[in-house]
């Protein structure tokens, strides 16, 4: 993507290595896979070789944690933006009956 001034900006650079052009943040997501990887693998191979160690299975929920998203939380009843409530914080009569809602 071009700047105003007709340069690439920062994320699109181009990178020119021995034997290839790519671009920087390919190369960036290439290093971090294979360096989490290497972690992981690390990290199991020692848990299977029956290693009691704790630094093992941390560094495996270190990578989960980084790349898994963060939980969000939704209310599943938010109320409106307006002034009177809906369901289920309906604790009003209906303004054309007079009888409250179930």
């Amino acid at each position: 993507m071009e700047g105003a001034a007709g340069e690439l900006d920062e994320p699109d650079r181009i990178w020119q290595t021995c034997c290839s052009k790519s671009s920087s943040s390919f190369l960036h997501y290439v290093s971090q896979l294979i360096v989490t990887s290497s972690v992981l693998a690390l990290s199991i191979g020692m848990l299977a070789s029956g290693s009691k160690d704790a630094l093992y299975p941390s560094l495996i929920t270190l990578v989960l944690g980084v790349y898994l998203p963060t939980p969000t939380h939704k209310p599943a009843f938010a109320r409106p933006s307006g002034n009177r409530p809906t369901a289920p914080f309906n604790n009003l009569p209906d303004e054309q009956t007079g009888r409250f809602a179930l």
